[in-house]
């Protein structure tokens, strides 16, 4: 495997001086200096949700699984059903731990080219290393598989209503790609998919060339130049999780809400019996979502009581200033009985108890 450069201090993307020429507000994450804000979180949610978003999604971890034997071996690990995923098609699912719990959440692609079996995995930032080791540690000597890391690639991300005609600049037909399907142009590959709950494309494409590009993209009016605070809360709006908040190595799919993801019929992958006794027997927390009211704005880590304040059902794992509703939201982990649609909660904010509802997600479909 063809492992990425480390070194000390904080890496940057292709595009960092770029996003500074730009004015963009650069912070720490995940190992990375990326771009917070540009002009502001809520005028960069709201021009993507009415127009198109711009993001550099670079730091995330691309790799390649090579070989006839490539998704038996994933699928030691993960709960989805690869075997059965077709060429220019992408899956999303979670690497599990012996005991259910999600060790990251990833896309897998299937792009079979020049007589191999290609799948493509896009990781997280702060695990990419670890699933690459894993995986590495996977493959038996028999197993014809190879796993590479994609070296000298960045991602970036075209999102919302307008992507398929700001990205008509540089490609022609782009909406003919099937949601969560990818086509080849050259050495880019599009994919029709996203982190925000509108319609999107992913891009890889050369390091060499993701300047030019992304200066083609912002020359259209249409397009907003985004931070990773508008790509939260778009993504908390459309109640898609993030590792490390609403996911982690101790909860598992089922508790997450993510039981779709995994295909139907398996067994046997590292913690199956686990994930298959929730199936079964239901769980004793799940993940909901929380309206609040205009001024509550609930963060991470806040306790949640029953409609009376008196004791303690869950905790807060994600929360954020809706653009779109005008209120707080948040999402977060409640005891099975407290986790019907409308049951009213309290969530402490600051030492002050706010009430919260639970309601279905995604956000947007509360949108008015």
């Amino acid at each position: 495997m063809v492992s990425e450069g480390s070194g000390g201090g904080l890496l940057k993307t292709k595009l960092y001086d770029w996003h500074c020429v730009r004015g963009a507000k650069m912070v720490p994450f995940a190992g990375y200096e990326m771009p917070l804000q540009y002009e502001g979180i809520r005028s960069e949610h709201l021009g993507t949700r009415k127009g198109a978003g711009f993001f550099d999604v670079s730091h995330m971890g691309q790799l390649r699984l090579v070989g006839l034997d490539g998704a038996r071996v994933l699928e030691r690990v993960v709960g989805a059903g690869l075997g059965d995923l077709r060429a220019g098609k992408w899956c999303y699912t979670q690497i599990l731990n012996e005991e259910g719990g999600i060790e990251d959440d990833l896309l897998v692609g299937r792009d079979d080219r020049e007589g191999s079996r290609v799948l493509h995995l896009v990781v997280n930032a702060s695990r990419k290393h670890e699933d690459a080791l894993l995986i590495e540690g996977l493959i038996g000597s028999s197993d014809d598989a190879k796993l590479k890391w994609v070296a000298s690639r960045s991602l970036i991300a075209v999102q919302g209503p307008g992507s398929c005609e700001v990205l008509s600049l540089l490609w022609e037909g782009v909406e003919d790609i099937p949601r969560m399907g990818m086509r080849r142009e050259g050495d880019v590959l599009i994919s029709r998919t996203g982190y925000t709950g509108n319609d999107g494309f992913e891009i890889s494409l050369d390091d060499g060339d993701v300047e030019e590009v992304a200066t083609i993209l912002a020359g259209d009016e249409r397009l907003t130049l985004c931070g990773l605070g508008s790509r939260n809360s778009l993504r908390l709006e459309a109640g898609m999780c993030l590792y490390g908040h609403d996911i982690d190595e101790g909860t598992t799919p089922v508790e997450a809400g993510l039981a779709w993801s995994l295909g139907r019929g398996r067994s046997g992958y590292r913690g199956y019996e686990k994930v298959r006794s929730q199936l079964e027997g239901g769980v004793e927390k799940t993940r909901v979502g929380l309206l609040l009211g205009e001024r509550s704005i609930v963060r991470d880590g806040a306790k949640i009581y029953d409609e009376g304040g008196l004791e303690e059902v869950g905790y807060v794992t994600s929360g954020s200033f809706s653009p779109s509703l005008g209120v707080g939201i948040g999402m977060g982990y409640v005891g099975s009985s407290f986790s019907e649609e409308s049951t009213l909660l309290k969530c402490d904010i600051r030492g002050t108890l706010h009430e919260a509802r639970v309601v279905r997600m995604p956000f947007l479909d509360h949108v008015r």
